[in-house]
């Protein structure tokens, strides 16, 4: 049996970045290449997203470390994100629930939520998806998700 754990995401999870998912790696690499950041390390990213993420969380697979997530940005619109190890490749499926539980409870202060993700993420595409996400458009190999929440009347 799989155990999914959170706990509130803080800069002692920069050491995430030293074991982040191939497909991690090549979406920060042409990110930074794309927005002319180039000298944009894996570590840098990481700690950067840890900084602008006041609604952030790790996630660890049977103990241990295997993704960082969360929302940047101030309400109504933010950014959401997802940075990960193949510990959640393991297990997507339950990754997948347990991280929805979470996202909804970060997530209602926002209206909007959107980001960038390269097309060969496929796990965080899943991801995103399973969150509600819809792929409204693709630049430069990349596509653009957003998810507008409905209000309650």
């Amino acid at each position: 049996m799989v155990n999914i754990a959170f706990e509130p995401l803080r800069k002692k999870h920069v050491v995430i970045a030293q074991y982040l998912r191939e497909a991690d790696k090549k979406e920060i690499e042409d990110m930074a290449r794309v927005c002319d950041y180039e000298n944009m390390t894996p570590e840098m990213a990481v700690e950067y997203s840890i900084k602008a993420t006041p609604f952030g969380y790790a996630a660890f697979v049977n103990g241990e470390l295997a993704a960082i997530f969360g929302i940047s940005g101030e309400p109504p619109s933010g950014n959401i994100w997802l940075l990960g190890t193949d510990k959640i490749t393991d297990h997507p499926l339950a990754f997948y629930f347990e991280s929805k539980r979470v996202f909804l409870g970060i997530s209602i202060e926002f209206d909007e939520l959107y980001n960038w993700v390269g097309v060969e993420n496929t796990l965080t595409l899943r991801w995103l998806e399973w969150l509600g996400f819809e792929i409204l458009s693709e630049t430069e190999g990349f596509r653009f998700v957003r998810w507008k929440r409905k209000c309650a009347p």
